[in-house]
This record gives structure tokens, sequence and C-alpha cells, in this order.
């Protein structure tokens, strides 16, 4: 197990704002590899839905988005912890972000991502909210909607042309009956669904 990159940093994020890195796991071994769990420190998270299967092969690898999310202004340094069936069965990272003080020109401030992505929502599954980050390279217009299992569209959550930057909604499933569900955003030519799942 390999992980791409080997340290993440955060630099300066205003405190109450976000910022997103996406971390790499490549499974160097011969069968699959379970990711069941994460410890997480303080200040960050992680945007993902467990358990993570990363299937074996030289091209094999799975993405994890890592939040960074500053309560205060100071540093935040600490290591996140991967549990995983490995012969390491706990691997760790190096995590490091400042949380400073909003500005005028921080309080502009959007992470911009590499390339277009839907992160898993969080939590899930969920009883009445759940919240849903994604990333967009350049601005686009977007569409991010909610259907049940049989197509019928249950909720239009973004109908907008919106600036590049990492964005996050949240989800009001308290008048829909337990289930699956599947979130779908559709910007320009990208298109990219993940499940959902209300448990009362």
């Amino acid at each position: 197990m390999t992980l791409d990159p080997q340290f993440l940093s955060f630099g300066n994020v205003p405190v109450g704002l976000d910022s997103v890195r996406d971390l790499w796991i490549q499974n160097t071994g011969g069968s699959p590899l379970f990711i069941t769990g994460f410890v997480i420190p303080a200040g960050f998270s992680v945007l993902s839905t467990l358990p993570l299967v990363v299937y074996s092969g030289s091209n094999a690898r799975e993405r994890v988005i890592v939040q960074f999310s500053p309560a205060a202004e100071r540093e935040y340094s600490d290591s996140l912890l991967i549990i995983n069936n490995s012969s390491d069965s706990v691997v760790c990272i190096q995590l490091q972000g400042f949380g400073v003080a909003p500005s005028s020109v921080e309080a502009n401030f959007r992470e911009i991502s590499s390339d277009f992505y839907l992160g898993q929502n969080f939590p899930n599954p969920f009883n009445a909210s759940t919240t849903i980050v994604y990333g967009l390279p350049k601005a686009e217009f977007s569409t991010l909607q909610v259907f049940d299992v049989i197509g019928h569209r249950v909720a239009v959550l973004k109908d907008d042309f919106l600036e590049a930057g990492t964005h996050r909604v949240t989800f009001d499933g308290s008048s829909l009956a337990s289930g699956i569900y599947f979130a779908r955003l559709n910007a320009g030519q990208f298109s990219q669904t993940k499940k959902l799942v209300i448990l009362k």
C-alpha cells in the first residue's frame, strides 16, 4: 500500500471555511485492499464512505478526499491513521494546515480543485440531513440533483452557473422515506453519481 502524496499541506485557510486535498491510495499487493477505518485528527475530516476497496494492479488506486476546516487561528498538525487489512494494518500520513483570520481578501477564499469531483456525502447513512461536497476546476453551469432508485427526481440542490472551487451543500431528506437515493452532479461534459442512504 502506497500513498500519494505522502504529506498533505493545506496552507493558510480562513477560519470558518474549508479546503480539500486528494489522497490517492494504491494497492501494491496481490489481493484486494480493504480500508476499514480512519482515525481523524481535530480540524480535519475524510469525505469518503467505508469500507473502501482498492483492487490490486499497477494502475489500481482510489481517491480519498481530505478536508481541512479550521475552527481557530492556529496551526493544525497531526497524523491521519488509515486502518486496513494489509501487513501494515495501520498506515499514517501527516496533515498540516493553518487557521488564519478572515479578511476582506480571504473572505473570497475558495479552494480550487484540480479536477471535477463529487465527494461522498457525510454522514452516510443519515437520518435527516447530510452534506455533499463537490469541486469544479473552472467556472461551469452545474446541476446537482437527487433521485430515488426508480429514477424519480426528489430534489434539485444546485442549478446555476458556479465559480471554480470547492462547494458544499446540505441535503435535507427528512421528508423522504428510508432507502437508497442517488446524488448526480452534471457540470459541462462531467457527470458523476454517488449513492446516499437514508436510515430512519
